[in-house]
């Protein structure tokens, strides 16, 4: 049975390819950019929110995956701007632009896909919402016990 990070590797491979198809069919600048930052809104929507297993929360892979999530954003944020000047379209051909476009698809795509495989299960989480849980009631119990044994 498929799970939801499943699915969300399918919906970004599947936009990807779709998305590259629109850059090579659209002959419009900016039908393409607006293409481009629907794909990297929708991927990055789609992975908001997944909770990754423990050890790819430290060190030097958080910090890899936090750069790797900045790089996005901050494509997102040139192509929305780019579309409304044509600053980097008016210096640069459409063929290369649709190869930056593309490799940018790519590279979020892969983003995407192996953050999913990173994330845990259906499983695991909700056995760490059991053992949370437990926790809280542990604690609750144990204060109101504390709380009970003070005399008025």
């Amino acid at each position: 049975m498929l799970e939801l990070r499943d699915f969300k590797r399918i919906f970004s491979i599947a936009t990807a390819i779709l998305t590259i198809i629109n850059i090579f069919k659209i002959s419009s600048i900016s039908s393409i950019d607006l293409t481009i930052l629907m794909f990297l809104l929708s991927n990055m929507l789609a992975i908001t929110g997944l909770t990754l297993r423990k050890k790819w929360e430290k060190g030097v892979v958080r910090k890899i995956r936090l750069l790797s999530e900045y790089a996005i954003w901050i494509i997102a944020v040139i192509v929305l701007f780019d579309d409304s000047n044509s600053i980097i379209s008016a210096n640069v051909t459409l063929l290369t632009l649709r190869r930056i476009y593309t490799v940018v698809v790519i590279y979020t795509c892969t983003y995407c896909v192996c953050i999913t495989a990173f994330a845990i299960t259906q499983a695991e989480l909700e056995k760490s919402i059991r053992e949370v849980s437990k926790a809280v009631v542990k604690k609750i119990a144990d204060d109101e016990k504390k709380n009970s044994r003070k005399p008025s």
